[in-house]
């Protein structure tokens, strides 16, 4: 009797634990590890995986796994630039596919095939650079095993808690650092702006802050040349230049633009 379909009456004792309701729980979990790219070590997921943690609470029995046949590994998508899809760690749980169908609204991927050779893909089962994925990697925070990762970035140390800054919108995030370096960014689920939720830019979007080019100080021209300066001296120039054109051309030659808020993933 499936849970979510059994009505609830007076009287009714529900087991969560027995001999029985342990078998059933460790048969399908075995299903899933079979088919599963072992290389946990490896995995950009490894010690924050879900099937791991499922598999340790069960308890799996090698002996058994050795007598399941495994089905032959799948090239993994590498065409995105930004996301890499690994067939062979996905365990069909559909998290991806309802994830880009609520949250950004795309509809870029779905289950494709039946029975045994079921899998996650794009209309047509194209390249993922090749659907109409958004980049905004919402799906990649969700699964809950290695088979959506980053291309690119390490591991990060520990994390600093920021809002984003493409636009001016707000939205809360958090930066993962490593040696010095940002090496991976996500979303502040307690941001009242954006729950979490980013677009393209925010999630992947922050190569340029370890640019050796980038600038880390204001800087004003004298004599021909950009010098560095305090933030002080800058806001006071700006202050100075605002009160001239005010007074050359009066209070209406004044202007503002500013970014208008919107959806992270518009």
């Amino acid at each position: 009797m499936p849970s979510c379909r059994a009505p609830v009456a007076a009287g009714m004792v529900v087991k969560t634990g027995g001999d029985l309701v342990n078998n059933a729980r460790r048969l399908a979990v075995e299903l899933l590890v079979v088919n599963h790219h072992d290389d946990c070590l490896a995995c950009g997921k490894n010690n924050d995986c879900k099937l791991q943690e499922v598999a340790r609470f069960v308890g799996i029995d090698k002996e058994r796994l050795k007598r399941l046949s495994s089905r032959e590994l799948r090239p993994a998508d590498d065409s995105h630039p930004l996301i890499i899809r690994d067939y062979n760690k996905c365990v069909l749980c559909g998290i991806c596919v309802r994830t880009c169908n609520e949250i950004p609204c795309v509809d870029a991927i779905d289950f494709s095939f039946r029975g045994y050779d079921t899998k996650i893909s794009t209309l047509s089962d194209k390249p993922l650079q090749e659907s109409k994925c958004v980049s905004c990697g919402e799906c990649l925070v969700r699964c809950p095993v290695g088979a959506l990762l980053p291309k690119n970035g390490a591991q990060p140390a520990y994390e600093v808690k920021t809002v984003y800054s493409y636009c001016g919108c707000g939205y809360g995030i958090h930066l993962g650092v490593r040696d010095g370096k940002v090496t991976r960014v996500r979303g502040n689920q307690k941001s009242p702006v954006n729950h979490g939720e980013l677009c393209v830019k925010g999630r992947f979007g922050y190569s340029y802050i370890n640019h050796p080019d980038r600038l880390t100080t204001p800087l004003i021209k004298r004599n021909g040349k950009f010098e560095e300066a305090s933030w002080d001296e800058a806001l006071e120039l700006v202050a100075e230049k605002f009160l001239e054109v005010q007074e050359k051309y009066g209070p209406e030659s004044l202007g503002g633009l500013s970014s208008s808020p919107h959806l992270p993933n518009d």
